[in-house]
């Protein structure tokens, strides 16, 4: 039996978990929902890690290159508040020399540094990013003459707003590994602000960069700081709205032995773009660039980039590809669309494209709440003082976490009923006359002999506790 188990270990492949955030201005309020309740969910699973924890990666483009950086900031330089519970730690055992490696002298492996989870941003608050500073960063007051001889708005207030969220945190502090597109004029390619290769580069930099949207405010002229490289930049979206395969190949390079990708890409819901019969173009400039018919040529590219990237990733082999999105009937809000109409539209669409994709939703919270290796959240020397103090006390003490707060940790009553019924099905199929094969299929969760079935009574509780356990270590099992 111990043959077999060691064979398995060694057969068991390589998997990486990765969130992709689309870019759209304003309708960033549609992610920024739908992460609230991804996030409900895996606590409804009774996951308690933070919420950024569980993923390899965080990529985002322009808007959603801002919610990707909110999500994995440490909370102490952030303006949004930190969510409920207690910072994690799993710890490992200083390995034992077995009685062959005493005779051979043969060296006993280092002790692996313990891995500190701190809390991050709390993700039911990011949708208020947009309610609340929406109207500063796009005011109705634009300039003299619009978009035609100048940018629609000045950056000033944008770039105050990143000012006051990020305040003076850097890419490299980000908690995992998180990266956000621009595109550079000069050299005429994609530029990735990336947090494990950050040139000593400013979130609020890295924010300012993948949101400068051509035509609604200026490039942002950036420089190396190692190099003093001069960078000219413009909002990601011209180049890959949709980062998945951007991210893809990021992480290629960040784990190398990786086998499967399992990538949730979440969008805006925009629309795309159709031209009805009776409005067909002209074949002139003109005609592809008319604003009475919102810029034909600019919207088809826009709709075919991301149909393109849609396309790539779900033929890929190496990529399980999770698209959360759904098109919209009667919606056209723009992407500076601040008015109270428009964003209750926007909170109720992201509550729509949740629903519709559900089930894949939940199939994904499935597979990632199964995670096990956290060894690519950013070491103990990039961890805020909060944090830090945990650690001491832990090194001083054995460490005893507090109790979890459940003062803004309530999570939907139906996303908990949707949870209980898979549960409910997933314990029946366990009693009936396959459910010795269906465990040995599940066997990632708990494994149990095919003799000693889970009884009705079982929660998912007990389940998810015996994985917690084995991830901590295994003098915490004692």
């Amino acid at each position: 039996m111990g043959i077999f188990k060691k064979k398995i270990e060694e057969e068991k492949i390589e998997e990486r978990y990765i969130l992709c955030l689309d870019g759209g201005g304003m309708r960033g309020i549609v992610p920024a929902v739908v992460l609230d309740k991804l996030a409900q969910l895996m606590k409804a699973y009774d996951d308690k890690k933070p919420f950024y924890s569980h993923f390899d990666l965080i990529a985002g483009t322009s808007t959603g290159g801002l919610l990707a950086l909110a999500l994995t900031v440490p909370p102490q330089y952030m303006s949004i508040p930190k969510e409920a519970g207690p910072t994690e730690v799993i710890k490992f055992e200083k390995p034992k020399q077995s009685f062959i490696d005493k005779i051979t002298k043969k060296p006993t492996p280092e002790k692996k540094e313990d891995i500190i989870i701190p809390r991050a941003c709390d993700c039911s608050k990011l949708r208020y990013i947009y309610s609340e500073n929406g109207s500063k960063i796009f005011p109705n007051r634009t300039r003299l003459f619009g978009q035609m001889l100048s940018a629609k708005y000045r950056a000033e207030p944008l770039e105050n707003f990143l000012q006051s969220i990020f305040n003076e945190a850097k890419m490299s502090q980000c908690f995992v590994p998180t990266m956000t597109v621009a595109y550079e004029l000069i050299e005429g390619k994609p530029y990735m602000f990336k947090s494990w290769d950050s040139k000593d580069f400013y979130v609020k930099e890295a924010a300012r960069a993948t949101s400068a949207a051509p035509t609604y405010f200026a490039p942002v002229i950036l420089h190396e700081r190692a190099t003093d490289k001069k960078l000219t930049l413009i909002d990601g979206g011209m180049v890959a709205n949709n980062p998945v395969i951007l991210a893809y190949g990021e992480a290629k390079k960040l784990y190398p032995n990786c086998k499967k990708f399992h990538i949730i890409s979440l969008s805006t819901a925009t629309q795309i773009f159709r031209l009805g019969d009776g409005d067909i173009t002209g074949s002139g400039v003109m005609g592809w660039i008319d604003p009475t018919k919102g810029a034909p040529i600019q919207k088809i590219y826009a709709s075919s980039q991301m149909q393109m990237s849609d396309y790539m990733a779900s033929t890929n082999d190496e990529i399980e590809y999770t698209r959360v999105d759904y098109e919209l009937e009667s919606d056209n809000f723009k992407i500076d669309d601040t008015t109270t109409y428009a964003i209750e539209k926007l909170e109720e669409a992201g509550n729509i494209v949740y629903e519709k994709n559900e089930e894949r939703i939940m199939n994904y919270v499935e597979k990632i709440i199964k995670k096990e290796d956290f060894s690519h959240i950013t070491p103990q020397s990039h961890i805020d003082q909060e944090d830090k103090k945990v650690l001491k006390q832990y090194k001083a003490e054995t460490y005893s976490p507090p109790e979890d707060d459940d003062s803004n940790d309530k999570t939907d009553d139906s996303i908990l009923e949707v949870v209980e019924e898979r549960s409910l099905l997933e314990r029946e199929l366990k009693q009936s006359k396959f459910g010795g094969l269906f465990k040995r299929f599940i066997s990632a969760r708990t494994a149990v002999d095919n003799s000693n079935l889970l009884p009705s009574s079982t929660s998912t509780n007990e389940t998810d506790q015996d994985f917690n356990l084995e991830t901590i270590s295994d003098s915490e099992k004692e």
